[in-house]
C-alpha cells in the first residue's frame, strides 16, 4: 500500500491531475494480504452463520490434537489386542513416532485444503500389505480424532488454521443471500501456487458477486514448486474450464539478469521442455533482457567438479566464496552495486544441507559468516515465536498447554518430565508448571509467576515486556554464536518497532499485541527480517532453500549437491494425495520399509517428482542476476538429478 501511495503521489506531482489523489484515497479501501488471511476475514464476516462468535480466534493446536490422537490410538490398540495379544508388535515403529506420523498424514491433506473428516471408507482402496489395518486406523483413529478436535476448538470459539480454506469454501457455497461480498477486482499473485480448493473458492466468490467483479491472476507454471501444499500444474486450465472468457497476456522481459546468462539458461530450459519435464517452449517462455552485469563470458555459467567427499565440496565452496567476493569488489570499482547484487546465495533443496554448509564452512574459515535467514521470515523466526509464547502464557497463566510452550521456549528452556505431567489432571499440571516458573522467575526477576502476571497487567505493557526480555536474555539460550544472538535480538527489536508503528502506544494491551502477532504467524504474513551478517564491504553470504528464495534475486547463485537422485521415493516418510474421490498414500511401516495402498501409483509419483524438480531448478537458476555456479560430484552416477538436467 505504501509503495502504491508513493507511486500515485509521484504521478500527481508530475501531472497535477487530481485523479491520482483519488487513487491514493482509494488505496485504503484495498485489502492486501495472504490468501489465508483473506479467507479469515470473509469467515469473520459470516461467522454467525457458521456457528462462531464474531471474536473467534485462529489456532494451530498441535499439542491438543496430539493428545486426542493419543487417546484414540490407545483405544484402537486396546481393541486390537483383545482380538490379537501380539498386535502391538505389528506396529513396528515406536508409538510416539507412529502417532506423529498419523498427525502428519492428516496435516498433509489439510495443507492441500482437503478435509480428511469428509473422506469415506470406500475411497481408501486396499490397505498396505505390510500394515493391513491402516485403513481402520484412518477411520477409527484419524477421522474420529479430527472430529473431536474440531468440536473441542469450536467450543473455545476457535478454528484451526489448516482448515481455513476448507471453511471458506463451505461459507461461500451456502445460500447466496447469506453472503454479502463486494469486490470490484480480485487480484491473485503467484497463481501457480494455489490449490484446487482455493481456485474454486475464488471462482465462486466472483460468481456470487456477478459480472461487476473482475478476476486478475498472475503466475508462471515453470515456478510451480509447492506441490506438497496442493498446487498443481493445471491451475490455469482450471480457469479455462469455466464459461468465462479470459484474456491472456505473456510477460517475458527479465529486469534483473544478464542477457548473456539468460541465453545459456534458455538452452537448458528448452532441453527440459523437449523432454516434457518443464512447461517451456521458446516462443512463449524464453526470457529477454538488455542487461550486461560486467563479467567475462566464461564467468557467467560455470561447472565446478569435485570428488564425492563432502569435505572436498566444502573446501571448494569456501574458495568459490572468496573468488566471488573479489569479483564483486572489482565490479564495484566501475559502478555502485545494489544489495542484491552484493549477495552471494548458496541455494539448496533441504534444511540439513544448510546446516552442513554453514557449520563446515565456519570450521574451514572463521572469517566467513554465512547467513541462513532470508527476507519474508520475520513472523516465522524463533525470536517471534518465542515472544508469542511469552505473551500467550502471560494471558493464559492457568492453562498448562501455554505454560508448557513457554517453558520450552528460549525464554525459559527448562527440561520437563512429560510422563509425570500426562498422568495428572489439568489443575495438578498447572500447579507443577507454576512451581517450575516460580522457581525460575525468583532467580531471574525476584518475582513469582503469579506476581509477574499481575505486574504485567498493572504497568505499561512495552516497559514490562522489555524488562522481561532483558532479564531472561533468551538470545543466550537460542545460540552460543554471537552473530546468531545479534540476529535474534535485532529481529525482536524489529517486531517491537512494527507494533509501535501500527498501534498507539497509549492504547496498547497484551491482547492487542497477541492478536496482531498470532495472526501474522499463523497466516505466514510475509515481512522482511532484519539482516545483520554483512561485513564492511556490504557483501553477504547467504545459504537458503530454493523455496525460500522464490521471488528474490541475488548477484551470484551457487548450487551444491546437484548429484542427488530425484527419481525415487526413499525420503518420503508419508505421502498423501486425494484426487477423483480416491485417497492415495505411502507410509513408513518400520525404520527401513515403506508401503502404500492400492490407489497409490509409485511410477506416476516418481514422474511427478522429476517434473517438479525441473521446476525447482528453474526457480534456482533464475534467481541469478550476474552469474551462476553449479558443483558437480564426478563420483556420483545418478541417472536423474540436477546434474543430469544441467548437462543435458
Amino acid at each position: 500500500k505504501n509503495r502504491l501511495k508513493q507511486l500515485f503521489t509521484n504521478y500527481f506531482i508530475l501531472t497535477t491531475n487530481p485523479k491520482f489523489l483519488r487513487y491514493i484515497e482509494n488505496i485504503d479501501f484495498m485489502r492486501i494480504s495472504t490468501i489465508h488471511k483473506f479467507a479469515r476475514e470473509i469467515i469473520k464476516e459470516t461467522s454467525m452463520q457458521m456457528g462462531l462468535g464474531d471474536n473467534f480466534a485462529i489456532t494451530s493446536g498441535d499439542y491438543v490434537k496430539g493428545q486426542i490422537y493419543e487417546k484414540y490410538l490407545n483405544d484402537f490398540i486396546a481393541k486390537k489386542e483383545s482380538e490379537n495379544p501380539n498386535f502391538i508388535n505389528e506396529i513396528k515403529l515406536p508409538l510416539y513416532q507412529f502417532r506423529r506420523m498419523l498427525v502428519e498424514f492428516s496435516n498433509q491433506l489439510y495443507n492441500k485444503s482437503i478435509d480428511i473428516k469428509k473422506i469415506q471408507e470406500d475411497e481408501l482402496g486396499h490397505a498396505p500389505v505390510l500394515m493391513p489395518f491402516f485403513n481402520e486406523i484412518i477411520m477409527d483413529v484419524m477421522i474420529a480424532a479430527e472430529k473431536e478436535y474440531e468440536d473441542k476448538i469450536q467450543e473455545s470459539n476457535k478454528i484451526d488454521l489448516r482448515e481455513t480454506m476448507i471453511m471458506l469454501n463451505d461459507v461461500i457455497n451456502q445460500e447466496q443471500e447469506k453472503i454479502h461480498l463486494e469486490y470490484k477486482y480480485i487480484f491473485i499473485d503467484e497463481f501457480q501456487d494455489t490449490d484446487d480448493t482455493q481456485i474454486d473458492s475464488f471462482l465462486r466468490i466472483q460468481q456470487l458477486i456477478g459480472r461487476k467483479c473482475n478476476l486478475f491472476v498472475v503466475g508462471d507454471l515453470k515456478q510451480s514448486i509447492y506441490r506438497f501444499r496442493g498446487a498443481t500444474i493445471s491451475a490455469f486450465k482450471r480457469l479455462n474450464a469455466t464459461m468465462d472468457s479470459w484474456e491472456e497476456h505473456t510477460i517475458n522481459t527479465n529486469y534483473r539478469t544478464d542477457s548473456r546468462l539468460l541465453k545459456i539458461m534458455d538452452e537448458i530450459f528448452r532441453r527440459l521442455g523437449t523432454r516434457n519435464w518443464l512447461p517451456y517452449t521458446y516462443d512463449s517462455d524464453h526470457l529477454i533482457s538488455n542487461l550486461n552485469k560486467g563479467l567475462e563470458e566464461e564467468e557467467l555459467f560455470q561447472c565446478i567438479p569435485y570428488h564425492g567427499k563432502n569435505n572436498e565440496q566444502l573446501k571448494i565452496l569456501v574458495e568459490l566464496l572468496k573468488q566471488e567476493k573479489e569479483k564483486i569488489l572489482r565490479l564495484e570499482k566501475v559502478r555502485k552495486l545494489s544489495e542484491e547484487e552484493k549477495t552471494i546465495a548458496i541455494l539448496v533443496k533441504e534444511n540439513w544441507q544448510i546446516d552442513t554448509i554453514v557449520r563446515g564452512c565456519k570450521e574451514l574459515n572463521r572469517e566467513i559468516e554465512i547467513e541462513t535467514k532470508v527476507g519474508g521470515d520475520l513472523y516465522q523466526l524463533e525470536s517471534t515465536i518465542d515472544f508469542c509464547k511469552l505473551l500467550l502464557a502471560l494471558t493464559n497463566s492457568d492453562d498448562p498447554v501455554y505454560l508448557v510452550n513457554f517453558i520450552e521456549s528460549n525464554y525459559v528452556a527448562v527440561d520437563l518430565n512429560y510422563q509425570g505431567l500426562q498422568n495428572c489432571d489439568k489443575k495438578k499440571q498447572t500447579e507443577i508448571l507454576t512451581a517450575i516458573l516460580d522457581e525460575y522467575f525468583k532467580v531471574k526477576m525476584d518475582k513469582t509467576w503469579h506476581s509477574l502476571v499481575v505486574y504485567v497487567q498493572t504497568n505499561p505493557v512495552l516497559v514490562v515486556l522489555k524488562n522481561i526480555f532483558e532479564s531472561l536474555q533468551p538470545w543466550h539460550t537460542y545460540s552460543e554464536d554471537t552473530e546468531k544472538q545479534r540476529f535474534y535480538k535485532s529481529n525482536y527489536e524489529l517486531l517491537i518497532e512494527k507494533i509501535i508503528k501500527a498501534y498507539s502506544v497509549d492504547y496498547l494491551t497484551l491482547t492487542v499485541i497477541i492478536n496482531s502477532i498470532q495472526i501474522n504467524i499463523l497466516t505466514k504474513q510475509q515481512e522482511l527480517a532484519r539482516s545483520v551478517n554483512k561485513d564492511e564491504t556490504g557483501i553477504r553470504y547467504l545459504c537458503t532453500t530454493v523455496h525460500k528464495a522464490k521471488g528474490l534475486e541475488y548477484g551470484t547463485v551457487i548450487l551444491p549437491y546437484t548429484g542427488q537422485a530425484i527419481d525415487n521415493l526413499v525420503k518420503a516418510i508419508t505421502d498423501v494425495n486425494y484426487t477423483d474421490s480416491k485417497l492415495a498414500y505411502l507410509i513408513k511401516v518400520d525404520e527401513n520399509k515403506k508401503d502404500c495402498n492400492s490407489n497409490y501409483n509409485s511410477q506416476e509419483e516418481i514422474g511427478q517428482r522429476v517434473c517438479e524438480e525441473a521446476r525447482v531448478l528453474y526457480v534456482a537458476l533464475t534467481r541469478a542476476m550476474r552469474n551462476c555456479i553449479w558443483m558437480k560430484d564426478v563420483d556420483k552416477k545418478s541417472n536423474m538429478s540436477w546434474s543430469s538436467f544441467l548437462e543435458g
